[in-house]
């Protein structure tokens, strides 16, 4: 909590979280009023989960990178143990 002053103009947008089967980023950003919405980028399809929360959209790879050419962009990032394994070739 003592950090969140120093997100600035980042506090409250659009948040991007790489890599997460369970959404507990994705909670703490909404419940601390970091993220007015959230997009995780998960090679999983998560878009059948049965309790999806309405300010969280779940991407593909695929889905991502036709948003980044389209100009999508995010106001901060979060990561937690997934660019490790990705590069460690375990996805």
């Amino acid at each position: 909590r003592d950090a969140l002053p120093l997100l600035g103009n980042a506090m409250g947008g659009h948040w991007l979280v790489l890599g997460s089967l369970s959404p507990w980023i994705e909670a703490i950003l909404l419940e601390y009023g970091v993220a007015s919405r959230v997009s995780t980028l998960e090679y999983a399809n998560l878009s059948a989960c049965p309790d999806r929360h309405p300010k969280i959209i779940n991407l593909l790879p695929e889905d991502f990178n036709q948003g980044y050419l389209s100009a999508e962009r995010f106001d901060g990032f979060v990561q937690w143990s997934s660019v490790e394994h990705s590069g460690l070739g375990m996805y």
